[in-house]
């Protein structure tokens, strides 16, 4: 075990260089903020023209689709003051061709699922406002108007980089015959996050995605905001950070590792989302498997198998959520690891293999919450603001058995007794929190940031 450790030893993120990561994406996001140095900034600090947060007073019905992941949603939302908002959806996953296929052939299935959703629910004849929540990184020009900068999570539709989504959206609507639905709002899946949550907590400041992939938004003084013309100056705005880029002009080089390096080079877009591929649920678990074939391969694990069983050699075979069931075991009990290794191919796992995994499970899911509390410790410093609330969704967060507990402690170390915050879990935040800003758009229940 002593030589697995010493194997391991390039994942382990002490307190000086967790430090040093803090103030490098502290300065990424000033150069992001900034219009001379936006270019050269890894983390772009995308405006959202979101300027005013949620009262909870909002009464209306208002409709939301999610797409960002392997799933689309159709969310419809009754919002009524005092009362927690409630929703109805539609859930379809995205067929692999209509991901690789044409932005016409995307928008279009979107607008079919929109269709069978409101004809089922009884809405074709209600003008109804819609927030369009599109987790891919984008340029806003306003409100309703975001421009796709590049494709991520495996999506590759053609002819949608650099064109205005909200009004691709609308016109596949109307083509469809739902011309009483209206966009009204174009925002990231970590803005819904933060809205959904400012709607009950108003010292909601920051919105954190750990599921697939990873981004994180907060509010920014419009002073310091170089970026955004024909805007007031006064009062803030959300800035949605694109954070999972932050990396590819070689910031993290000084962490990654060859393990980093090997998955990153059978990825759709090597070297760019360096910081994605380091903490998110579509890259730890084969960072993870990438890892125990190492060990294998250099006789340290499984020794009692001659060769690397033909699962665990596959690509994709270990999962995120294979990671999150091997930690969940009660220190010195192996049930749910033994589980995991017979779907590897393992069916007598030692109880060295199973102390082994966890510690590579452990290993890496450890450096994945410094790296990311290093990012909340720096949007914390930047806003300087002492009582903040911290609004998180994505499944990897959500159900990680350690993930909350790992990555408040260290944010608490790394920004000291004289700052206090909180991480709450966002309901719902790409569906309902979009319908919440299509909300806060239709009435004055709504003051600014």
């Amino acid at each position: 075990m002593k030589s697995v450790n010493s194997l391991m030893a390039p994942l382990y993120v002490n307190n000086d260089l967790c430090c040093i990561l803090e103030k490098r994406i502290r300065l990424s996001l000033e150069w992001g903020l900034r219009k001379e140095t936006n270019f050269n900034s890894s983390i772009k600090c995308f405006p959202t023209y979101v300027r005013a947060l949620p009262t909870g007073k909002e009464n209306c019905e208002c409709l939301a689709v999610d797409l960002g992941g392997t799933n689309l949603r159709c969310i419809l939302v009754q919002l009524t003051p005092g009362q927690k908002p409630q929703l109805v959806e539609r859930k379809s996953p995205v067929p692999d061709v209509i991901q690789k296929g044409s932005g016409e052939q995307l928008f279009k299935f979107v607008a079919e699922e929109m269709q069978a959703f409101v004809q089922d629910k009884g809405l074709s004849n209600k003008n109804l406002p819609l927030g369009f929540t599109f987790s891919f990184p984008c340029k806003q020009s306003g409100l309703a108007s975001a421009q796709l900068d590049h494709w991520t999570k495996g999506f590759r539709c053609s002819a949608v980089e650099g064109v205005d989504v909200g009004d691709l959206l609308n016109k596949a609507f109307k083509a469809k015959g739902l011309s009483n639905i209206t966009v009204v709002a174009v925002l990231n899946d970590t803005t819904g996050t933060l809205m959904s949550c400012a709607y009950t907590d108003p010292s909601t400041r920051i919105g954190l995605i750990l599921g697939t992939g990873t981004n994180a938004c907060y509010v920014e003084k419009m002073a310091n905001i170089g970026t955004v013309q024909g805007e007031p100056k006064g009062g803030s705005m959300v800035i949605n950070t694109e954070w999972g880029a932050f990396g590819e002009n070689g910031e993290l080089k000084f962490l990654k590792t060859s393990w980093d390096e090997q998955l990153d080079a059978k990825t759709e877009n090597p070297g760019q989302q360096v910081l994605e591929k380091m903490v998110s649920g579509m890259y730890l678990g084969e960072l993870t498997r990438i890892i125990l074939v190492d060990l294998k391969t250099k006789g340290l694990l499984l020794v009692d198998q001659k060769e690397i069983p033909t699962e665990l050699g596959r690509h994709g075979s270990f999962t995120t959520q294979h990671m999150c069931n091997v930690e969940s075991d009660p220190l010195g009990e192996f049930e749910l690891c033994k589980r995991v290794w017979s779907k590897l191919g393992v069916n007598k796992a030692t109880d060295e293999d199973c102390f082994i995994l966890r510690s590579v499970c452990e290993a890496v899911s450890r450096r994945c919450c410094l790296l990311l509390a290093a990012g909340i410790a720096a949007l914390l410093k930047k806003m300087d603001d002492k009582d903040v609330t911290v609004a998180v969704d994505g499944s990897l967060f959500r159900y990680h058995p350690h993930f909350k507990n790992k990555i408040e402690h260290r944010v608490q170390q790394l920004m000291g007794s004289g700052y206090r915050f909180r991480i709450l879990m966002s309901e719902d935040g790409s569906g309902r929190g979009a319908a919440i800003v299509a909300a806060a758009l239709q009435g004055a229940h709504t003051k600014g940031l």
